[in-house]
């Protein structure tokens, strides 16, 4: 649970939050919270409540102290008149400790629970009028809209470039991505088999390359399969770039995967970025790292961190720091330009950003031998396996279930200013 110098690790604060004696319900407004322990109340603790909207908190509260006996329930009533809703909004409550003892100060959150309001959906800005505007050559396919520029290799079937006033934010070619630097527990029984079937070393094979026009939109297309030299490929499948007049780009992936092989890692894609892009913020859970089996410690907010924070430095490095059901995640330089990713579907993205690429962490044994990389790499999963292994999870949970089988993913990506609200982007 905690470091050679022991400070926790992310896996301390999912056992606190199995751990706090209570829990916490909503039904029509009113809070109903259960006492867990036996044979003591509640009322060493009070309830800090809050209403966020779209990251930003509009009402807020407390309790006195907690009248729950042992084993028993009371409700609260918070009596909220809260305007019309939109966006993303949640309700937080937070159960804080009322006087200091030896282990912790007054005010120390020993637990939480987070509701998801119903809320309006946000205006969309109008799209632009003016159509995509293509350049086609030999081998590069140019398509510029709003400003930004996405260039293709037509012969490798990837997007290379993403050019701001003639600057290109792509230190390399953006990569579909199914490795990950695995945990010490499935190095042995797991990562090994994968080794043998080359799913470390994926290489796209690119079988043809086409776009067409969708109204004033571009649609681009490139049928590929994913595998090692010399080895059946792992998938097959579509990639289709929809470049849209307001300068985002939908990135989607349909496919199969060869059944004989063994079990995904991950699927999704890493996009290497040039230096500067050290500000990083997303809307998702945090601010702890979050996977399918470890979120439990974390909760649906806005957060603002920088990239070389968004680390957790295990003795052994190892994937880490992904944020899951992330609504958007976004990375800035000082000036705050730069790079948004936002999910397409209602469960959300892994995102996540560093320093270090996936080769990086694979590769070296230990952290203090780790050499942060000028460039950041953003990485946009629809699916990391669990920590606890391939298959912990059935259809008794479905939003933590993936089918690996029948492969099918969407995120947008566009570039922003520091003028821009990204909630209104989504």
């Amino acid at each position: 649970l905690v470091f050679p110098d022991r400070t926790p690790k992310p896996g301390y604060y999912d056992m606190k939050r199995a751990y706090q004696p209570f829990t916490v319900t909503l039904a029509d407004g009113v809070l109903t919270v259960f006492n867990k322990r036996y044979f003591t109340t509640l009322n060493d603790m009070k309830m800090v409540w809050s209403v966020t909207q779209n990251g930003k908190e509009i009402v807020s509260g407390e309790t006195s102290p907690l009248s729950v006996e042992p084993r028993e329930c009371t409700e609260y009533d918070l009596e909220l008149d809260l305007p019309e809703l939109y966006g993303e909004c949640y309700l937080t409550v937070r159960m804080v400790q009322v006087v200091s003892t030896p282990w912790a100060q007054s005010g120390y959150e020993i637990g939480f629970e987070q509701f998801k309001l119903d809320s309006l959906p946000m205006e969309k800005r109008p799209k632009p009028l003016t159509a995509v505007g293509v350049r086609d050559s030999r081998r590069v396919l140019a398509l510029e809209g709003n400003g930004t520029v996405y260039l293709f290799d037509k012969s490798y079937g990837k997007l290379t470039g993403m050019l701001v006033n003639g600057k290109n934010l792509f230190a390399a070619p953006m990569e579909i991505q199914l490795w990950m630097a695995h945990p010490r527990n499935l190095i042995e029984s797991i990562a090994e088999q994968r080794k043998i079937g080359s799913m470390h070393k994926i290489r796209q094979k690119t079988y043809s390359f086409d776009y067409e026009r969708v109204g004033n939109d571009v649609k681009v297309t490139a049928k590929v399969a994913l595998g090692g030299a010399r080895v059946v490929p792992v998938i097959k499948g579509e990639i289709t770039w929809l470049v849209c007049t307001d300068g985002s780009v939908r990135v989607s992936f349909i496919g199969e995967k060869n059944k004989l092989a063994p079990s995904l890692p991950r699927f999704g894609f890493v996009v290497p970025l040039v230096s500067g892009f050290e500000n990083m913020e997303y809307f998702g859970l945090g601010p702890n790292e979050s996977y399918l089996d470890r979120r439990e410690a974390s909760r649906m907010a806005h957060f603002e961190t920088k990239v070389k924070d968004n680390f957790v430095h295990y003795v052994n490095p190892r994937e880490n720091s992904a944020h899951a059901s992330t609504l958007f995640g976004a990375v800035k330089d000082r000036n705050g330009g730069g790079l948004m990713v936002s999910a397409c579907e209602e469960r959300g993205i892994l995102f996540n950003a560093s320093h270090y690429s996936t080769e990086m962490l694979e590769n070296t044994m230990h952290d203090d031998e780790l050499v942060p990389s000028e460039n950041t790499f953003v990485t946009v999963d629809a699916y990391i396996e669990p920590f606890g292994g391939h298959g912990i999870y059935d259809e008794s949970e479905p939003s933590r279930v993936w089918n690996e089988n029948e492969i099918s993913f969407s995120f947008r990506m566009q570039t922003v200013s520091d003028e821009d609200d990204l909630f209104e982007l989504v």
